[in-house]
């Protein structure tokens, strides 16, 4: 497995006065010998905040298959303060054409 983290820190928005922070981490994996094995994970978290105002957003992203198909499996969150305000998922099989 294969594994990096980034994030453009945290910066503010003089003209909105608007603090941003942004993270992303990436998994990526395959097994040599098994092509369907192969994975690929990605989570990003923003945040916002201005004042005592605080928001964020969530997600992950899930990229597998296997002979037949593509699966997708998402998550967000959303986030004002510490409550969570949105949540959806997905969890999708597209088929393969391997014509």
């Amino acid at each position: 497995m294969y594994e990096w983290s980034e994030g453009d820190g945290s910066y503010r928005i003089e003209d909105f006065d608007l603090t941003v922070s942004i993270r992303r981490t990436r998994r990526v994996s395959i097994l040599p010998e098994d092509p369907n094995s192969a994975r690929a994970e990605i989570h990003w978290h923003r945040a916002y905040s201005r004042g005592s105002w605080r928001a964020a957003a969530e997600s992950t992203t899930i990229l597998t298959g296997d002979r037949e198909h593509f699966r997708l499996v998402a998550r967000m969150d959303a986030y004002e303060g510490e409550s969570r305000v949105f949540c959806r998922s997905w969890d999708e099989r597209i088929p393969r054409d391997l014509n």
